[in-house]
């Protein structure tokens, strides 16, 4: 809750004191009469709170509570016991309720017991009385007084506390009117703050022994104040019950007095965290901090708000971040402006975080409030905050978080938990060592995001050891939120939450699986203590006890009744202090095969749970189930036959017609299709990113379970049959051929990689070198190839033994200088990384006949092509494909599928209406073209061939004269050509008809079509201009990516140097060039080289850059902004581990980057390359090997 943010912000910084305890002690009344019971009629109760130091911190003087129904001060005996426990304890307070004295007899104890200070409230005649002893080491300020009540606050540790003295009324009608008003101080209190007495409430009937048990409803408004005051009860030692007494109740007609025991003392607190944070390590280094708080940049903010979609639903703004990017020179400073003041002040107006929820439908009818998900409409503003923060978040997750959370970490998929449950329930089904003696349990958290509690999630940051700043700027941006509904669009009320983060805020994701560490760190404690013991699927695979799906949680552990309730238990506590509850109707249990009916009950007895067969966690996640598993043939048929019916049919209760046949549609659309995607082809891809994935990270908790089961002693590519694999594992090895087909080994030290057998050879698809001689060694490894000194090729070794012609793509290949290892690549990228598409593209590849024969006759494939670069609508594009392609349902068509009988023409008469007539030959269309601005005539256009007149429009127009604009108007034409085929009116257009013909059959006057079809070119042109200018700015804004710090404006105080690379095919070498200028008037330096041709234009990019920071370090610049106009050199740089084919480079690349104390990377236009960029060109030219720097001839830089 929000009161107790401030509290756990002092305790995790060392400003707070420490942790809070109590210790309850009893003693009997002395008197003449021994009684023979345990406990007696009359009870003494004291509850101690104290506070201990935390590390780092020590309290320079604990400070302790003590709390005492004495039921009259008035006897000796009572006094003797105080002055007892006040030198026992040394309480800084003491609260006597029920005192039944007066001040003067209270003042003349203060004296005895040693305290300072004295607070009274008078008995009523002989009934109740309150008094407060204290220190005056403690300034006490009273905040509320009265005869069940007094709330004060103090100072502890220089920090202000509130402390609140309870005595419930011992009358049940009035008892509420005290709860009432301790929750009202609860919603109005953010400091933090205690309550100890005597409440006189009890919060269930296990909190009392004897006597007719209560209803539950009787307990709700104690239990309610307690909770929304957000308190938990402070831990304790000895008898729970502080009250014992009798009462009467009728048993056999006669009247008995029963002991009846309950707790009516007790000492609330707020959450204490420390026992759920006690596990959590320290994970945030100084380094980390630093780069979280360090000053935001205007092109942080700028990044942060072109990476937002300009399409998202507005928020109370009424602006998408569209209108930001637009007007980003108008906006921008301002955007810059707030950020940046937040950033140094820890706050902004909170008119920014207004949000409006969206309420969206679970179910098709939902009939209550959990059936919907709110969706928060944030305003841009925040949006860019928080997306600058969770920006520099996420960089630091995948350090942070566990390897069992991998949903929204960088690196990992979520898809990796569901194939390592996979392997588990499968260890369940088959696996002798776990089917016998393991289970698994299913949880839920209920409305998880809603449930964050920002003090939990504060003290959980400070734990992991974020700077204090940070979790301030973090803890703002979730608290200073308030809520207003969309109702029929309309936002109403106004919510200010006291806990959740939202779905649509940038930081909710990362916060939420932070927040789940704290369960994380509990379980492994508890793994480690053997306490629990985690599921290994073979004896080399590590133990997982525990897999995180964001709010759906998997734990595995043996099927014992103390490890299901030690789980529970964790799971308990842990929910206690985040908040989190367990949704029960949706967590169940799953046994291991052999486990015994016996074993089983105990279990669902002892933790709750239901018993199902849970076949897999992709079942909740049915969007990742062709990711994770090889679909059966019938099921991939039966989803492409509903896919294809979704695609042809006109309305819900037909299929429609379907003209093409559904393999057709899924060619790209260079081959005349529509580039759906074929399911087989598609799952193998998703498949084999699965593979890849294997293969590139090896220490993934995935890698390191399937390898322990499945290739211990080799690798995924080269293995034979499993032992009962399974289906996970089956299907990521059906994907094993795609893969191959594309891999080619990158080559870093050469150790690993044979010249004979391995494909490193970089051609498509990859393949070993070919060899000339007859007797090849087959050990022989690329390092053979290598000088080890120069780390140069042997040329005369390799000019022995392999073909010629793979000589220079040998050379082009650089090898590593510090022993990188091997590693693979994909060579349908050019950046090296497997992506789904390609290889859904290289699996049609494989799959597809070896000659493709179009199926509409000679030269239809380049026609619908070329449809796709027409410049108009999509919808027009998809019109002229369904041209081209016989798809229109023309009388000719229909009748060919007997639909009906009639082939003629509606609109002329004519015999037959064939889709050529319908579009050119049909006399209103004919008349139609020969308005328009296209000439026409008979024997060029247009002809009774459908595929010659979409030639003359693609392309043999232009032969004829005719201007490119003019031939744009096309689409237009042709669409409103068939429009009007039954009716002179259309439901879209209405024209008119020319005079006489208004009946039936009557087609609109041909002049006012094409004044239509000129009018709707005009405005999409019109529009398409105004958005690519408003756009212009946009996209190279967004191309405009930068690495590093470096400012891009003129007051950068740096070095400026620009780079190029220029590389032909046909020439010997490549050329590289850099030009540096200084802002301190220096005289500009420059260099040019040329190299050996290296594979792509884009290898040379990265010499370019290498061979410039080499040249800036010898030259001892240190501060230095380069640029380039090479897009995917920015993109390489700034996420090496994306581009394995240039893994050599980037190695040296990061080597180099160390050198420089200030260092830039950023995009530019050619044309403002132009010096490098001829200096890279001229010296490419060079017949012999060259290398200039400064002495360079001038005509060069022209």
């Amino acid at each position: 809750m929000h009161i107790l943010s401030k509290m756990i912000t002092l305790k995790a910084t060392g400003q707070q004191s420490g942790y809070f305890k109590t210790r309850i002690f009893k003693t009997c009344s002395l008197g003449a009469k021994k009684w023979s019971l345990p406990v007696l009629k009359e009870q003494v109760y004291g509850c101690v709170w104290w506070c201990s130091g935390v590390p780092n911190s020590p309290c320079h003087q604990p400070m302790r509570l003590l709390a005492w129904n004495c039921q009259g001060a008035g006897a000796q005996l009572t006094t003797r016991r105080l002055e007892e426990m006040c030198r026992l304890y040394s309480p800084g307070f003491l609260f006597l309720s029920e005192t039944k004295n007066d001040f003067m007899h209270l003042q003349n104890m203060q004296v005895s017991l040693g305290f300072d200070s004295l607070k009274t409230v008078e008995p009523i005649g002989n009934i109740g009385g309150l008094a407060l002893f204290y220190s005056k080491d403690y300034p006490v300020k009273f905040v509320f007084v009265n005869d069940r009540l007094i709330d004060i606050e103090t100072i502890i540790d220089g920090n202000r506390v509130f402390i609140s003295f309870v005595y419930g009324d011992p009358v049940v009608q009035y008892r509420e009117l005290v709860w009432e008003r301790l929750t009202r101080i609860g919603l109005s209190r953010s400091d933090p703050w205690f309550m100890i007495g005597d409440f006189n409430e009890i919060t269930g009937n296990h909190e009392k022994r004897g006597g007719k048990s209560r209803s539950e409803s009787s307990f709700l408004p104690f239990r309610c104040m307690i909770e929304i005051c957000g308190m938990i009860e402070v831990p304790s030692q000895g008898n729970l019950f502080s009250w014992v007494g009798r009462r009467s109740c009728g048993v056999t007609g006669r009247r008995v007095r029963r002991l009846i025991k309950a707790r009516l003392d007790r000492a609330l607190a707020p959450h204490d965290f420390d026992s759920v944070l006690r596990d959590v390590p320290v994970m945030i280094s100084e380094d980390m901090n630093q780069k979280l708080s360090k000053e935001i940049s205007t092109e942080e903010v700028r990044r942060a708000l072109f990476s937002l979609n300009p399409d998202k639903t507005p928020g109370p703004d009424g602006m998408t971040a569209f209108f930001y990017q637009k007007f980003w020179d108008l906006t921008g400073p301002d955007l810059v402006k707030v950020v940046q003041e937040f950033h140094s002040s820890g706050s902004f107006d909170r008119r920014l975080n207004e949000t409006n929820i969206c309420l969206i439908p679970k179910t098709d009818r939902p009939r209550k409030m959990a059936e919907f998900r709110p969706i928060s409409l944030c305003n841009v503003s925040y949006k860019v905050i928080s997306k600058v923060l969770s920006s520099r978040l996420k960089k630091l997750l995948p350090d942070l978080i566990s390897e069992t959370q991998s949903a929204f970490v960088s690196g990992r998929l979520i898809t990796d938990n569901i194939l390592i449950a996979q392997e588990n329930f499968h260890a369940l089904r088959t696996n002798p060592a776990c089917k016998k003696k393991f289970m698994a349990i299913k949880t839920d958290m209920s409305k998880a995001y809603d449930r964050v509690e920002w003090s939990f999630l504060q003290a959980l940051m400070l734990k992991m050891g974020f700077a204090q700043k940070w979790v301030d700027l973090i803890s703002y941006c979730v608290s200073s939120v308030s809520y207003k509904i969309l109702l029929n669009g309309v936002p109403r009320g106004s919510i200010r939450p006291t806990r959740g983060i939202r779905q649509g805020d940038p930081l909710s994701p990362f916060l939420f699986i932070l927040y789940t560490e704290a369960l994380v760190a509990n379980l492994k404690e508890a793994e480690w203590h053997g306490r629990i013991q985690g599921l290994q699927v073979s004896r080399a695979s590590p133990s997982t006890s525990h897999l995180l799906f964001a709010d759906d949680s998997l734990f595995f552990c043996k099927a014992d009744p103390l490890q299901g309730a030690e789980i529970i238990k964790i799971l308990r506590i842990y929910g206690e202090a985040s908040g989190q509850q367990l949704n029960t109707a949706k967590s169940s249990v799953m046994f291991g095969h052999e486990v015994d009916n016996i074993t089983r009950t105990t279990i669902k007895d002892a933790i709750g749970g239901k018993e199902v067969l849970i076949k897999s966690i992709a079942q909740a996640l049915p969007t990742y189930v062709m990711s994770c598993f090889l679909l059966p043939k019938a099921i991939r048929s039966k989803l492409s036959s509903a896919i294809a019916n979704f695609w042809w049919k006109t309305n819900e209760n037909s299929n429609g017609i379907h003209w093409i046949a559904w393999e057709k549609l899924c060619m790209p659309y260079s081959d005349g299709g529509l580039g759906f995607r074929t399911l087989e082809e598609f799952n193998l891809a998703l498949l084999a990113k699965q593979l890849w994935r294997l293969l590139r990270h090896p220490n993934s908790l995935l890698s390191r379970v399937l390898r322990g089961r499945y290739f211990r002693f080799s690798d995924p590519l080269h293995i034979g049959n499993s032992n009962r694999p399974s289906y996970g594992w089956r299907s990521i090895m059906a994907a094993k051929p795609l893969l191959i087909s594309g891999l080619r080994r990158t080559i870093g030290s050469g150790m690993l990689t044979r010249v004979w057998e391995d494909p490193w050879i970089p051609t498509i698809p990859a393949r070993p070198a070919k060899s000339i001689v007859n007797s090849r060694d087959p050990h022989l490894y690329v390092n053979d190839l290598i000088d080890p000194t120069t780390k140069m090729w042997k040329l005369d070794r390799i000019q022995s033994l392999i073909d010629p012609a793979d000589i220079p793509l040998i050379l082009g290949i650089r090898p590593s200088r510090t022993y990188l290892s091997d590693g693979y690549s994909w060579s349908h990228t050019k950046s090296g990384n497997y992506t789904v598409k390609s290889g859904y593209w290289a699996a049609r590849d494989l799959s597809r006949p070896t000659c493709d024969l179009p199926f509409q006759g000679p030269g239809v494939t380049a026609l619908q092509a070329q449809v796709w670069k027409l410049k108009t609508t999509r919808k027009l594009m998809h019109f002229a494909w369904q041209c081209i392609s016989g798809c229109l349902a023309t009388s000719q068509k229909l009748a060919y599928r007997h639909i009906g009988t009639d082939k003629g023409c509606s609109r002329c008469g004519g015999d037959e209406e064939s889709i050529n007539h319908l579009l050119f030959e049909c006399p209103p269309a004919r008349q139609i073209w020969a308005l328009s601005p296209i000439p026409s005539s008979g024997h060029i256009f247009p002809r009774n061939s459908l595929f010659y007149n979409f030639d003359f429009l693609f392309w043999r127009g232009r032969d004829f004269g005719i201007e490119a604009d003019v031939l744009e108007l096309f689409p237009w034409i042709l669409w409103l050509c068939q429009m009007w085929r039954t009716s002179g009116n259309n439901q879209s257009y209405t024209l008119s008809v020319p005079p006489g013909t208004a009946d039936l059959g009557a087609f609109p006057d041909p002049l006012e079509v094409l004044r239509l079809a000129e009018k709707e070119a005009q405005l999409w042109q019109s529009a398409q201009s105004e958005l690519h200018n408003g756009n212009h700015g946009h996209v190279e804004l967004v191309t405009q990516s930068r690495v590093g710090d470096a400012s891009l404006d003129s007051n950068y105080s740096g070095y400026h140097c620009f780079v190029d690379g220029s590389w032909k095919e046909s020439d010997k070498f490549s050329g590289t060039g850099w030009f540096c200028t200084s802002s301190n008037g220096e005289p500009p330096t420059m260099g040019a080289a040329n190299l050996r041709r290296s594979l792509s234009p884009l290898h040379t990019e990265v010499e370019a850059l290498l061979w410039a920071m080499k040249c800036m370090i010898g030259a001892y610049n240190q501060e230095v902004a380069f640029f380039t106009d090479c897009s995917d050199l920015v993109k390489m740089v700034s996420s090496p581990t994306e581009w394995p084919a240039f893994s050599v480079y980037l190695e040296e690349f990061q080597s180099d980057k160390e050198e420089f104390s200030t260092f830039s990377l950023s995009l530019i236009s050619r044309s403002a390359n132009v010096k490098a960029d001829n200096l890279a060109r001229k010296v490419r030219t060079e017949p012999l090997h060259i290398t200039y720097v400064n002495n360079i001839p001038q005509e060069w830089l022209f």
